[in-house]
Protein backbone atom coordinates (compact mmCIF):
# COMPACT_ATOMS: atom_id res chain seq x y z
CA UNK A 1 0.00 0.00 0.00
CA UNK A 2 2.21 2.79 -1.18
CA UNK A 3 2.47 5.44 -3.81
CA UNK A 4 -0.01 8.01 -5.06
CA UNK A 5 -3.57 6.83 -5.44
CA UNK A 6 -5.01 7.00 -8.97
CA UNK A 7 -8.60 8.17 -9.08
CA UNK A 8 -11.13 5.65 -10.33
CA UNK A 9 -14.92 5.55 -10.61
CA UNK A 10 -16.25 2.71 -8.48
CA UNK A 11 -19.59 2.66 -10.33
CA UNK A 12 -17.81 0.81 -13.17
CA UNK A 13 -17.03 -2.08 -10.82
CA UNK A 14 -18.99 -5.32 -10.35
CA UNK A 15 -19.15 -5.98 -6.62
CA UNK A 16 -19.94 -9.67 -7.09
CA UNK A 17 -17.24 -10.57 -9.63
CA UNK A 18 -14.75 -7.88 -8.50
CA UNK A 19 -14.15 -6.80 -12.10
CA UNK A 20 -13.55 -3.29 -13.40
CA UNK A 21 -14.96 -2.06 -16.73
CA UNK A 22 -13.73 0.82 -18.93
CA UNK A 23 -17.14 2.51 -18.98
CA UNK A 24 -20.69 2.31 -17.67
CA UNK A 25 -21.97 0.59 -20.82
CA UNK A 26 -19.56 -2.31 -20.31
CA UNK A 27 -20.73 -2.77 -16.74
CA UNK A 28 -24.42 -2.69 -17.77
CA UNK A 29 -23.77 -5.36 -20.38
CA UNK A 30 -21.97 -7.51 -17.84
CA UNK A 31 -24.80 -7.24 -15.30
CA UNK A 32 -27.38 -8.08 -17.99
CA UNK A 33 -25.48 -11.17 -19.17
CA UNK A 34 -24.12 -12.57 -15.91
CA UNK A 35 -26.51 -11.47 -13.14
CA UNK A 36 -30.21 -12.07 -13.77
CA UNK A 37 -31.61 -10.07 -10.85
CA UNK A 38 -29.60 -6.84 -11.10
CA UNK A 39 -30.40 -3.18 -10.58
CA UNK A 40 -28.61 -1.40 -13.43
CA UNK A 41 -29.19 1.95 -11.77
CA UNK A 42 -27.47 1.20 -8.46
CA UNK A 43 -25.01 -1.48 -9.65
CA UNK A 44 -26.37 -4.07 -7.23
CA UNK A 45 -27.22 -7.74 -7.82
CA UNK A 46 -29.77 -9.84 -5.90
CA UNK A 47 -30.44 -13.54 -5.42
CA UNK A 48 -34.16 -13.35 -6.27
CA UNK A 49 -36.77 -11.24 -8.03
CA UNK A 50 -38.36 -10.42 -4.66
CA UNK A 51 -35.08 -8.93 -3.46
CA UNK A 52 -34.74 -6.84 -6.60
CA UNK A 53 -38.36 -5.65 -6.40
CA UNK A 54 -37.95 -4.66 -2.76
CA UNK A 55 -34.82 -2.69 -3.61
CA UNK A 56 -36.54 -0.86 -6.49
CA UNK A 57 -39.20 0.36 -4.06
CA UNK A 58 -36.59 1.72 -1.63
CA UNK A 59 -35.80 5.38 -1.18
CA UNK A 60 -32.13 4.91 -2.03
CA UNK A 61 -33.04 3.50 -5.47
CA UNK A 62 -35.46 6.34 -6.21
CA UNK A 63 -32.87 8.93 -5.18
CA UNK A 64 -30.30 7.31 -7.46
CA UNK A 65 -32.74 7.46 -10.36
CA UNK A 66 -33.24 11.18 -9.72
CA UNK A 67 -29.49 11.71 -9.69
CA UNK A 68 -29.02 9.88 -12.97
CA UNK A 69 -31.74 11.97 -14.58
CA UNK A 70 -29.82 15.13 -13.79
CA UNK A 71 -27.56 16.02 -16.72
CA UNK A 72 -25.17 17.98 -14.56
CA UNK A 73 -24.62 15.03 -12.29
CA UNK A 74 -24.08 12.71 -15.26
CA UNK A 75 -21.49 15.00 -16.79
CA UNK A 76 -19.43 15.15 -13.60
CA UNK A 77 -20.05 12.28 -11.19
CA UNK A 78 -20.40 9.60 -13.91
CA UNK A 79 -17.26 10.60 -15.78
CA UNK A 80 -14.19 8.40 -15.38
CA UNK A 81 -12.06 11.29 -16.63
CA UNK A 82 -12.46 13.43 -13.49
CA UNK A 83 -8.95 13.75 -11.97
CA UNK A 84 -10.03 15.04 -8.56
CA UNK A 85 -12.70 12.47 -7.72
CA UNK A 86 -12.43 11.20 -4.15
CA UNK A 87 -13.02 7.48 -3.81
CA UNK A 88 -14.12 7.64 -0.21
CA UNK A 89 -17.83 8.13 -0.77
CA UNK A 90 -20.99 6.00 -1.00
CA UNK A 91 -20.62 5.82 -4.76
CA UNK A 92 -18.36 8.62 -5.97
CA UNK A 93 -17.45 11.54 -3.76
CA UNK A 94 -16.43 14.50 -5.87
CA UNK A 95 -15.58 17.82 -4.25
CA UNK A 96 -14.05 20.99 -5.51
CA UNK A 97 -10.50 21.94 -4.49
CA UNK A 98 -11.91 24.18 -1.75
CA UNK A 99 -13.59 21.25 0.00
CA UNK A 100 -10.35 19.67 1.21
CA UNK A 101 -7.30 21.12 2.88
CA UNK A 102 -4.60 21.97 0.33
CA UNK A 103 -2.01 23.36 2.76
CA UNK A 104 1.53 22.20 1.91
CA UNK A 105 2.43 21.76 5.58
CA UNK A 106 -0.54 19.45 6.11
CA UNK A 107 0.32 17.51 2.97
CA UNK A 108 3.79 16.89 4.34
CA UNK A 109 2.37 15.77 7.70
CA UNK A 110 0.14 13.11 6.10
CA UNK A 111 2.58 11.97 3.42
CA UNK A 112 4.21 9.31 5.58
CA UNK A 113 1.03 7.31 6.21
CA UNK A 114 -0.32 4.38 4.18
CA UNK A 115 -2.03 4.94 0.85
CA UNK A 116 -4.42 2.43 -0.66
CA UNK A 117 -4.22 0.92 -4.14
CA UNK A 118 -7.43 1.56 -6.11
CA UNK A 119 -8.12 -2.15 -6.57
CA UNK A 120 -8.19 -2.54 -2.77
CA UNK A 121 -10.37 0.44 -1.88
CA UNK A 122 -13.73 -1.29 -2.20
CA UNK A 123 -12.62 -4.25 -0.07
CA UNK A 124 -11.09 -1.96 2.57
CA UNK A 125 -14.25 0.14 2.87
CA UNK A 126 -16.42 -2.98 3.02
CA UNK A 127 -14.20 -4.46 5.74
CA UNK A 128 -14.35 -1.23 7.75
CA UNK A 129 -18.14 -0.95 7.44
CA UNK A 130 -18.51 -4.53 8.66
CA UNK A 131 -17.02 -3.34 11.98
CA UNK A 132 -19.86 -0.87 12.66
CA UNK A 133 -21.10 -1.41 16.20
CA UNK A 134 -24.69 -2.30 16.98
CA UNK A 135 -26.74 0.44 18.60
CA UNK A 136 -27.25 -1.77 21.66
CA UNK A 137 -23.48 -2.09 22.09
CA UNK A 138 -22.97 1.65 21.61
CA UNK A 139 -25.59 2.41 24.26
CA UNK A 140 -23.54 0.37 26.74
CA UNK A 141 -20.43 2.41 25.92
CA UNK A 142 -21.62 5.93 26.89
CA UNK A 143 -23.15 6.68 23.45
CA UNK A 144 -26.34 8.75 23.39
CA UNK A 145 -27.95 8.04 20.02
CA UNK A 146 -31.17 10.05 20.32
CA UNK A 147 -32.93 12.60 22.50
CA UNK A 148 -35.07 9.93 24.20
CA UNK A 149 -31.96 8.30 25.63
CA UNK A 150 -30.73 11.46 27.37
CA UNK A 151 -32.52 10.79 30.66
CA UNK A 152 -31.10 7.28 30.79
CA UNK A 153 -27.60 8.67 31.27
CA UNK A 154 -26.09 7.34 34.44
CA UNK A 155 -25.80 10.20 36.92
CA UNK A 156 -28.15 12.52 35.02
CA UNK A 157 -28.64 15.33 37.54
CA UNK A 158 -31.94 15.60 39.37
CA UNK A 159 -30.76 18.75 41.17
CA UNK A 160 -28.09 21.42 40.92
CA UNK A 161 -24.57 20.02 40.76
CA UNK A 162 -21.01 21.23 40.29
CA UNK A 163 -19.93 21.20 36.65
CA UNK A 164 -16.41 20.16 37.67
CA UNK A 165 -16.72 17.48 40.34
CA UNK A 166 -20.42 16.64 39.88
CA UNK A 167 -21.15 17.09 43.59
CA UNK A 168 -24.86 17.71 44.18
CA UNK A 169 -26.00 20.76 46.12
CA UNK A 170 -27.80 18.79 48.82
CA UNK A 171 -28.01 18.61 52.60
CA UNK A 172 -24.24 18.26 53.10
CA UNK A 173 -23.59 21.66 51.55
CA UNK A 174 -26.37 23.28 53.60
CA UNK A 175 -24.77 21.86 56.73
CA UNK A 176 -21.47 23.45 55.75
CA UNK A 177 -19.77 20.16 54.81
CA UNK A 178 -17.54 20.71 51.77
CA UNK A 179 -14.42 18.68 51.03
CA UNK A 180 -13.34 20.91 48.13
CA UNK A 181 -13.77 20.74 44.36
CA UNK A 182 -11.55 17.89 43.21
CA UNK A 183 -12.26 15.96 40.01
CA UNK A 184 -10.82 13.65 37.37
CA UNK A 185 -10.82 14.33 33.62
CA UNK A 186 -10.76 10.78 32.19
CA UNK A 187 -12.29 7.68 33.75
CA UNK A 188 -13.22 4.14 32.74
CA UNK A 189 -12.92 0.54 33.84
CA UNK A 190 -10.11 -2.00 33.84
CA UNK A 191 -10.01 -5.71 34.55
CA UNK A 192 -8.78 -6.73 37.98
CA UNK A 193 -5.81 -9.01 37.32
CA UNK A 194 -6.56 -11.18 40.38
CA UNK A 195 -10.35 -11.42 40.60
CA UNK A 196 -11.03 -11.07 36.87
CA UNK A 197 -13.78 -8.52 37.58
CA UNK A 198 -14.15 -4.99 36.23
CA UNK A 199 -13.20 -2.12 38.50
CA UNK A 200 -13.25 1.65 38.13
CA UNK A 201 -10.06 3.45 37.14
CA UNK A 202 -8.99 7.03 36.43
CA UNK A 203 -6.73 7.19 33.37
CA UNK A 204 -5.92 10.90 33.73
CA UNK A 205 -3.71 10.20 36.76
CA UNK A 206 -3.57 6.37 36.59
CA UNK A 207 -5.26 5.87 39.94
CA UNK A 208 -8.03 3.48 41.10
CA UNK A 209 -11.58 4.37 42.06
CA UNK A 210 -12.36 5.85 44.46
CA UNK A 211 -9.57 8.39 44.83
CA UNK A 212 -9.32 12.14 45.24
CA UNK A 213 -9.42 14.10 42.01
CA UNK A 214 -6.15 15.05 40.35
CA UNK A 215 -7.57 18.43 39.24
CA UNK A 216 -8.76 21.09 41.68
CA UNK A 217 -10.81 24.29 41.46
CA UNK A 218 -10.88 26.98 44.16
CA UNK A 219 -14.67 26.71 44.44
CA UNK A 220 -17.64 24.81 43.04
CA UNK A 221 -19.34 26.02 39.85
CA UNK A 222 -23.00 25.15 40.20
CA UNK A 223 -24.77 23.86 37.12
CA UNK A 224 -28.55 23.91 37.22
CA UNK A 225 -30.72 21.10 35.90
CA UNK A 226 -32.30 23.39 33.29
CA UNK A 227 -28.82 24.13 31.92
CA UNK A 228 -28.30 20.40 31.37
CA UNK A 229 -31.59 20.12 29.47
CA UNK A 230 -30.73 23.19 27.39
CA UNK A 231 -27.39 21.63 26.50
CA UNK A 232 -29.00 18.46 25.16
CA UNK A 233 -31.64 20.45 23.29
CA UNK A 234 -28.85 21.70 21.02
CA UNK A 235 -28.10 18.16 19.82
CA UNK A 236 -29.25 17.12 16.34
CA UNK A 237 -29.21 14.04 14.14
CA UNK A 238 -26.91 13.90 11.15
CA UNK A 239 -28.98 14.83 8.05
CA UNK A 240 -30.01 12.07 5.67
CA UNK A 241 -28.42 11.80 2.27
CA UNK A 242 -29.39 14.50 -0.22
CA UNK A 243 -30.32 13.59 -3.77
CA UNK A 244 -27.57 15.57 -5.47
CA UNK A 245 -25.03 15.92 -2.70
CA UNK A 246 -22.94 12.75 -2.42
CA UNK A 247 -20.93 12.54 0.79
CA UNK A 248 -17.90 10.65 2.03
CA UNK A 249 -18.40 7.02 2.91
CA UNK A 250 -16.02 6.78 5.89
CA UNK A 251 -14.56 9.74 7.81
CA UNK A 252 -12.11 9.75 10.73
CA UNK A 253 -12.52 12.59 13.23
CA UNK A 254 -10.79 13.82 16.38
CA UNK A 255 -11.34 16.84 18.65
CA UNK A 256 -9.44 18.82 21.27
CA UNK A 257 -11.21 20.57 24.13
CA UNK A 258 -11.15 23.38 26.66
CA UNK A 259 -13.09 23.71 29.92
CA UNK A 260 -15.78 26.40 29.66
CA UNK A 261 -18.03 28.13 32.16
CA UNK A 262 -21.47 26.57 32.39
CA UNK A 263 -20.32 23.53 30.41
CA UNK A 264 -19.49 19.98 31.37
CA UNK A 265 -16.34 18.17 32.53
CA UNK A 266 -15.84 16.91 28.95
CA UNK A 267 -15.38 20.55 27.94
CA UNK A 268 -16.13 22.26 24.63
CA UNK A 269 -14.43 21.57 21.32
CA UNK A 270 -11.73 24.06 20.28
CA UNK A 271 -10.30 22.04 17.37
CA UNK A 272 -11.79 19.62 14.84
CA UNK A 273 -9.96 17.36 12.40
CA UNK A 274 -11.69 15.19 9.79
CA UNK A 275 -9.92 12.97 7.25
CA UNK A 276 -11.14 10.65 4.51
CA UNK A 277 -10.48 7.05 5.53
CA UNK A 278 -9.98 5.79 1.97
CA UNK A 279 -7.47 8.37 0.74
CA UNK A 280 -6.14 10.00 3.91
CA UNK A 281 -7.07 13.45 2.61
CA UNK A 282 -7.48 16.13 5.26
CA UNK A 283 -11.05 17.41 4.96
CA UNK A 284 -11.16 19.65 8.04
CA UNK A 285 -8.44 20.85 10.37
CA UNK A 286 -9.71 24.00 12.04
CA UNK A 287 -9.72 25.73 15.42
CA UNK A 288 -13.13 26.38 16.99
CA UNK A 289 -13.82 29.56 18.92
CA UNK A 290 -15.89 28.62 22.02
CA UNK A 291 -19.17 30.45 22.56
CA UNK A 292 -18.76 30.38 26.36
CA UNK A 293 -16.12 31.88 28.63
CA UNK A 294 -13.12 29.55 28.80
CA UNK A 295 -11.90 28.66 32.28
CA UNK A 296 -9.04 26.39 31.24
CA UNK A 297 -7.71 26.10 27.68
CA UNK A 298 -5.83 22.88 28.60
CA UNK A 299 -2.87 24.10 26.57
CA UNK A 300 -0.60 21.72 28.48
CA UNK A 301 -2.47 18.80 26.86
CA UNK A 302 -2.79 19.83 23.20
CA UNK A 303 -0.68 22.97 22.84
CA UNK A 304 -3.59 25.13 21.59
CA UNK A 305 -3.69 28.49 23.35
CA UNK A 306 -6.23 31.29 23.41
CA UNK A 307 -3.84 33.35 21.27
CA UNK A 308 -3.82 30.64 18.59
CA UNK A 309 -7.60 30.54 18.37
CA UNK A 310 -7.97 34.34 18.46
CA UNK A 311 -5.32 34.75 15.77
CA UNK A 312 -7.08 32.22 13.54
CA UNK A 313 -10.39 33.98 14.11
CA UNK A 314 -8.89 37.31 13.10
CA UNK A 315 -7.62 35.73 9.87
CA UNK A 316 -10.98 34.10 9.18
CA UNK A 317 -9.60 30.57 9.64
CA UNK A 318 -11.58 29.65 12.77
CA UNK A 319 -15.05 28.16 13.14
CA UNK A 320 -17.23 29.96 15.69
CA UNK A 321 -19.01 27.60 18.08
CA UNK A 322 -19.63 23.82 18.10
CA UNK A 323 -22.86 24.14 16.09
CA UNK A 324 -20.97 25.83 13.24
CA UNK A 325 -18.30 23.11 13.42
CA UNK A 326 -21.02 20.50 13.19
CA UNK A 327 -22.43 22.18 10.06
CA UNK A 328 -18.97 22.14 8.46
CA UNK A 329 -18.73 18.42 9.17
CA UNK A 330 -22.22 17.84 7.78
CA UNK A 331 -21.06 19.25 4.45
CA UNK A 332 -18.90 16.14 4.19
CA UNK A 333 -21.07 13.40 5.75
CA UNK A 334 -24.64 12.13 6.01
CA UNK A 335 -26.43 9.64 8.23
CA UNK A 336 -25.01 6.71 6.23
CA UNK A 337 -21.39 7.83 6.62
CA UNK A 338 -19.33 5.73 9.01
CA UNK A 339 -17.59 7.93 11.58
CA UNK A 340 -14.35 6.51 12.95
CA UNK A 341 -12.54 7.64 16.09
CA UNK A 342 -11.15 6.67 19.48
CA UNK A 343 -13.85 7.05 22.13
CA UNK A 344 -16.15 8.54 19.51
CA UNK A 345 -18.92 9.17 22.06
CA UNK A 346 -16.79 12.05 23.31
CA UNK A 347 -16.40 13.62 19.85
CA UNK A 348 -20.13 13.35 19.17
CA UNK A 349 -20.92 14.97 22.50
CA UNK A 350 -18.51 17.82 21.78
CA UNK A 351 -20.08 18.42 18.35
CA UNK A 352 -23.59 18.03 19.82
CA UNK A 353 -24.78 15.46 17.31
CA UNK A 354 -26.49 12.08 17.24
CA UNK A 355 -24.98 9.48 14.89
CA UNK A 356 -25.31 5.69 14.90
CA UNK A 357 -22.88 4.53 12.17
CA UNK A 358 -19.78 4.27 14.36
CA UNK A 359 -16.47 2.42 14.43
CA UNK A 360 -14.72 3.09 17.75
CA UNK A 361 -11.13 1.87 18.06
CA UNK A 362 -11.44 1.97 21.87
CA UNK A 363 -14.19 -0.67 21.65
CA UNK A 364 -12.32 -2.66 19.00
CA UNK A 365 -9.17 -2.68 21.13
CA UNK A 366 -11.06 -4.49 23.90
CA UNK A 367 -12.57 -6.94 21.41
CA UNK A 368 -9.22 -7.66 19.76
CA UNK A 369 -7.48 -8.27 23.08
CA UNK A 370 -10.44 -10.25 24.53
CA UNK A 371 -10.00 -8.23 27.75
CA UNK A 372 -12.28 -5.48 28.98
CA UNK A 373 -9.59 -2.99 29.89
CA UNK A 374 -9.98 0.48 28.41
CA UNK A 375 -6.93 1.38 26.37
CA UNK A 376 -5.80 4.83 25.27
CA UNK A 377 -4.80 5.65 21.70
CA UNK A 378 -1.12 6.06 22.61
CA UNK A 379 -0.87 2.48 23.90
CA UNK A 380 -2.98 1.05 21.05
CA UNK A 381 -0.73 2.60 18.39
CA UNK A 382 2.41 1.48 20.20
CA UNK A 383 1.16 -2.11 20.54
CA UNK A 384 -0.20 -2.52 16.99
CA UNK A 385 1.68 -0.36 14.47
CA UNK A 386 4.70 0.45 16.70
CA UNK A 387 4.05 4.17 16.32
CA UNK A 388 4.46 6.60 19.19
CA UNK A 389 1.92 9.41 19.15
CA UNK A 390 2.68 12.67 20.97
CA UNK A 391 6.37 12.21 20.12
CA UNK A 392 7.07 15.94 20.34
CA UNK A 393 8.21 18.62 22.73
CA UNK A 394 5.85 18.65 25.69
CA UNK A 395 4.24 15.31 24.73
CA UNK A 396 1.28 17.25 23.25
CA UNK A 397 -1.77 15.69 21.64
CA UNK A 398 -2.34 16.48 17.97
CA UNK A 399 -5.79 15.95 16.41
CA UNK A 400 -4.42 15.43 12.90
CA UNK A 401 -1.85 12.93 14.12
CA UNK A 402 -4.54 11.14 16.14
CA UNK A 403 -6.86 10.89 13.12
CA UNK A 404 -4.12 9.57 10.85
CA UNK A 405 -2.93 7.13 13.52
CA UNK A 406 -6.47 5.77 13.98
CA UNK A 407 -6.74 5.25 10.22
CA UNK A 408 -3.33 3.57 10.13
CA UNK A 409 -4.22 1.18 12.95
CA UNK A 410 -7.39 0.04 11.18
CA UNK A 411 -5.83 -0.30 7.73
CA UNK A 412 -2.88 -2.32 9.00
CA UNK A 413 -4.81 -4.46 11.48
CA UNK A 414 -7.54 -5.33 8.98
CA UNK A 415 -4.96 -6.05 6.30
CA UNK A 416 -2.61 -8.19 8.38
CA UNK A 417 -4.07 -10.70 10.88
CA UNK A 418 -0.59 -11.23 12.34
CA UNK A 419 -0.72 -7.71 13.80
CA UNK A 420 -3.87 -8.58 15.73
CA UNK A 421 -2.29 -11.82 16.96
CA UNK A 422 0.75 -9.88 18.12
CA UNK A 423 -1.45 -7.28 19.81
CA UNK A 424 -3.39 -10.00 21.62
CA UNK A 425 -0.13 -11.59 22.77
CA UNK A 426 1.15 -8.21 24.00
CA UNK A 427 -2.03 -7.64 25.99
CA UNK A 428 -1.75 -11.14 27.44
CA UNK A 429 1.84 -10.48 28.51
CA UNK A 430 0.87 -7.14 30.05
CA UNK A 431 -2.07 -8.73 31.85
CA UNK A 432 0.11 -11.58 33.16
CA UNK A 433 2.88 -9.23 34.28
CA UNK A 434 0.39 -6.96 36.08
CA UNK A 435 -1.25 -9.96 37.74
CA UNK A 436 2.10 -11.39 38.86
CA UNK A 437 3.22 -7.99 40.14
CA UNK A 438 0.02 -7.59 42.14
CA UNK A 439 0.35 -11.10 43.57
CA UNK A 440 3.95 -10.37 44.55
CA UNK A 441 2.91 -7.16 46.30
CA UNK A 442 0.20 -9.02 48.18
CA UNK A 443 2.68 -11.74 49.17
CA UNK A 444 5.16 -9.16 50.43
CA UNK A 445 2.43 -7.33 52.33
CA UNK A 446 1.28 -10.60 53.88
CA UNK A 447 4.84 -11.47 54.93
CA UNK A 448 5.26 -7.98 56.39
CA UNK A 449 2.06 -8.38 58.43
CA UNK A 450 3.11 -11.82 59.63
CA UNK A 451 6.56 -10.53 60.59
CA UNK A 452 5.01 -7.58 62.42
CA UNK A 453 2.63 -9.90 64.27
CA UNK A 454 5.51 -12.24 65.18
CA UNK A 455 7.57 -9.32 66.50
CA UNK A 456 4.62 -8.07 68.54
CA UNK A 457 4.09 -11.55 70.06
CA UNK A 458 7.81 -11.82 70.80
CA UNK A 459 7.83 -8.42 72.45
CA UNK A 460 4.75 -9.36 74.47
CA UNK A 461 6.41 -12.62 75.56
CA UNK A 462 9.54 -10.75 76.62
CA UNK A 463 7.42 -8.34 78.63
CA UNK A 464 5.61 -11.20 80.39
CA UNK A 465 8.95 -12.90 81.14
CA UNK A 466 10.39 -9.72 82.68
CA UNK A 467 7.27 -9.25 84.77
CA UNK A 468 7.40 -12.86 85.98
CA UNK A 469 11.02 -12.40 87.13
CA UNK A 470 9.97 -9.43 89.23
Amino acid sequence: MSGKMPMLHNKDYCRLCKLFFPNLEGLVGHLTDRHQFSCLVCNRAFLSQDGLSSHCRSGSHRRMEEELRNDAFQSSALSVEQPEAVLGGHDLMEFSDSSVIQDEELESRVSGWSTVHPTEIYDILEALESLCHLEEDLAEQKYILNAEAVKTIKGFPARSCCQYCGWAAGRDLKKGIDNGCYYHTESGVILDTVTGKEKGHYFCCDSPRPSQGCEVQPEHKWLKVKDVFNHWKKFAHTPSRGQLSPKYRVVVIDCQTALVEGGFPDGEAIHLTATDYATGKVLLNEHILPTRHVIDWKTHIHGISEADVRRGNALGNTIVGPEAARLELWKLIDDQTVLVGHKMWRNLKLLRMFHSRIVDTAILAKEWSTYKNNINLYTLCLDTIKFETRDNDGHMQDSLENAMAIREVLIQCLGDPDILLGYKATCQERYTAARDEKKEKRRQAKEARQLKLANEKMAEADTDFEESKM
